[in-house]
């Protein structure tokens, strides 16, 4: 139980890492992408954000993909979950120049790439992710590995 709990504070604090405490200007809030569906819409909806050329539109598919793994993963459909993350894998591999050059030096991005792309993103939400660097600054001293150190 303690695992869960300080899995989803180190998701809590990621996704409060990635807003950065900004607010958006009016008509600039955060795009939304609608979930894939089905496994095999993970790679038309990367698809869509990688060719659209906007930052925006390719995190939120990331942060669309990231959320239905969630959903999946802590609803036990871990293999369905798997799937997805898969398919998100296999895409951002096969486009790796691409993605590297739409997300250029944004480092929200590519904490996003790298979350998905790593070999902990489902069991992650399952409790055995380690907290990442970005949000450990965000954490006091020393509760990053406290945390980690309950969570293993």
């Amino acid at each position: 139980m303690k695992k869960f709990v300080f899995a989803m504070l180190a998701v809590a604090a990621m996704t409060l890492a990635a807003c950065g405490g900004k607010t958006a200007a009016p008509g600039q809030a955060d795009q939304q992408a609608p979930m894939p569906e089905s496994a095999d819409q993970v790679t038309a909806s990367l698809d869509e954000g990688l060719k659209s050329g906007d930052q925006g539109t390719f995190k939120a598919k990331l942060m669309a993909i990231i959320e239905k793994v969630k959903d999946l993963a802590t609803g036990s459909k871990v293999e369905q979950a798997k799937e997805y993350a898969a398919k998100a894998k296999e895409f951002l591999a096969a486009n790796k120049d691409k993605v590297t050059n739409l997300i250029g030096n944004n480092e929200e991005l590519s904490g996003l790439v790298n979350m998905i792309t790593s070999d902990n993103f489902v069991s992650g939400f399952l409790g055995n992710l380690p907290i990442p660097d970005a949000v450990k600054e965000q954490i006091p001293e020393g509760a990053a590995d406290a945390i980690n150190n309950l969570i293993k």
